[in-house]
């Protein structure tokens, strides 16, 4: 075979690799809906649900203030951060804490977006996180899992702020009022003895409040709106995310 052919042939065999090899890393977060929320300093945090597929850096922290009866996007932060799927949030009174559904990793993150650590929950993967909440009383944070191969059982773990590897409280209990091949729950918080869940059954949302000590179901109340994305108690008011990005009282 002649030599001009041969470095032809290598040449397209170069580029059609190239090309294959590419990574699309271009921002695309317009239509991405919002995630869980949480509140500290008169501000909604929270992060987009990242539904590109794309490489780089691909989900915001997202701050929403509040004036008045008004609650509007006030500020964006890039994480750096991709494909972590659904972040539930929380905070304690200064830094915010993250948790992937995806990848199970935790993100301490300043209120500006600075990431100071992410680590992994000792707790093996068939657990899907399903909410996270913040005990001020115990100074610690409330984990909640799914057990994914019984999804009527769920667990709740309270960790140090750093992750410790042995949880001071590790307790599995059953939500028996949720149909067992939906979503189940996917965000909580925490106020005055109270856990607060939304669960997704069917076409509509549920919303869930437990007792804290006893994890006793005490109420369920059925949401007619598949839209809520996350949960957060504000002076005792309930406060709902939406997909379509806004923040407005229960």
């Amino acid at each position: 075979m002649n030599k001009s052919l041969i470095l032809i042939l290598s040449l397209i065999i170069t580029i059609s690799c190239s090309d294959s090899l590419l990574v699309n890393s271009s921002k695309n977060t317009y239509y991405d809906p919002i995630s869980d929320i949480t509140f500290l300093n008169n501000t909604f945090f929270t992060t987009n649900n990242d539904l590109s597929g794309h490489a780089g850096s691909q989900i915001d922290l997202l701050s929403y203030k509040i004036d008045q009866d008004n609650i509007y996007p006030n500020n964006a932060f890039s994480l750096g951060l991709n494909g972590q799927g659904y972040l539930g949030i929380t905070n304690n009174g200064l830094d915010l804490f993250l948790h992937s559904q995806n990848t199970h990793l935790i993100f301490k993150i300043s209120q500006i977006g600075e990431i100071a650590f992410s680590k992994s929950d000792t707790i093996d993967t068939r657990w899907r996180p399903s909410g996270i909440a913040f005990d001020t009383l115990r100074d610690s944070i409330i984990f909640i899992y799914n057990n994914l191969d019984q999804r009527s059982e769920y667990r709740l773990r309270l960790t140090s702020m750093d992750i410790a590897e042995a949880s001071t409280r590790d307790t599995v209990f059953t939500i028996s009022d949720l149909d067992s091949t939906s979503h189940g729950v996917y965000s909580i918080a925490y106020s005055d003895s109270n856990l607060y869940m939304l669960a997704s059954d069917q076409d509509n949302g549920i919303l869930l409040t437990l007792d804290y000590y006893t994890l006793n179901t005490k109420t369920a109340t059925t949401l007619e709106d598949s839209s809520i994305a996350g949960i957060e108690l504000v002076n005792d008011s309930i406060y709902f995310s939406y997909k379509d990005k806004t923040i407005a009282p229960f």
